[in-house]
């Protein structure tokens, strides 16, 4: 029934298991976080965007092309933006 669903993690109590998804999260997102769109730079824990990132590194790979990650000055440069700034706000409203 379980086959093919990730990783289940199980503690005794709510804020152990919390806790420790939290710290599988935060190894995981450690591995990845080259920045190829404005995206990443707003949202950067996005696990949408973490997948895009690994799925797009991975067609490089394996077609021999060469990704050229954003500098901090271009995603300064595109974060201010207008649209980018409402949307900000939009995803800081949602949490």
């Amino acid at each position: 029934m379980l086959k093919n669903h990730g990783i289940i993690l199980y503690a005794e109590d709510l804020n152990t298991l919390f806790a420790l998804h939290k710290k599988l999260k935060d190894e995981f997102f450690k591995k990845n976080l080259n920045f190829y769109t404005p995206d990443d730079g707003v949202d950067i824990y996005s696990d949408e965007l973490w997948l895009f990132r690994e799925a797009l590194e991975n067609i490089a790979r394996k077609q021999n092309l060469s990704l050229k990650q954003l500098d901090d000055a271009l995603i300064k440069k595109l974060t201010a933006l207008p649209d980018e700034k409402y949307r900000q706000r939009k995803m800081k409203n949602k949490e």
